[in-house]
């Protein structure tokens, strides 16, 4: 995401609060994300298609993702934290991704980063199917995840992406929401979260 770098980022970082690399401070009482790592594994016990493709060495997933091999731990260091890696160390809380998102189809205490025309462009589909490395079908706009079964976010007509673990930010503009997710508790990645599914459902159902 270019513009947190390069588009005014300190007012942008006041206002929404997020970071892609850069980030000067770690939280006090990291959890120690090894114990994460062996739950995840529990729960792909289960099914977890992404899991398991990302723990089989022959898959395209396991090279894709583990390259360089990163110890899970190390996505909470702070070396990790100050580097910009791509679809990978962004930081925001839940507030924030929301908010960013909101900001992507109408104004947020003054500030819209995609014009109506820019954000139909941007949402137009560019590939969908069965993700080769992934295991399962995917959705793609330009650099935005669309609503597929494992990623239903609020249905057709949403764009967003999801995060490792279960974390989410999206918007809708049929619905004219945004929302976000994140957690400190690692879900397998291998199908719908039911947590975020709850909580969107429960959104959308409230809409008048």
């Amino acid at each position: 995401v270019p513009w947190m770098q390069n588009r005014d980022a300190t007012a942008a970082g006041r206002k929404f609060d997020a970071a892609l690399g850069a980030c000067a401070r770690v939280p006090d009482g990291r959890r120690d994300l090894e114990k994460r790592r062996a739950l995840a594994k529990a729960h792909g016990a289960r099914g977890d298609v992404f899991l398991a493709r990302l723990l089989d060495p022959t898959t395209l997933l396991h090279r894709a993702f583990v390259n360089p091999t990163l110890s899970v731990a190390n996505f909470n260091e702070h070396a990790f934290w100050a580097a910009e890696v791509p679809a990978a160390n962004g930081i925001a809380t839940a507030r924030s991704l929301a908010r960013l998102y909101a900001a992507t189809i109408g104004e947020v205490d003054g500030v819209r980063f995609l014009t109506p025309n820019t954000l139909a462009k941007a949402t137009e589909p560019q590939s969908e199917g069965e993700d080769l490395v992934l295991g399962y079908e995917t959705r793609y706009a330009t650099g935005f995840q669309l609503s597929f079964p494992f990623r239903p976010m609020a249905g057709e007509g949403s764009f967003g992406h999801y995060g490792m673990g279960g974390s989410v930010g999206f918007a809708n503009p049929g619905h004219s929401f945004a929302f976000g997710y994140v957690m400190n508790q690692m879900g397998p990645s291998g199908g719908v979260d039911p947590r975020t599914k709850g909580l969107i459902d429960a959104v959308v159902d409230s809409l008048p």
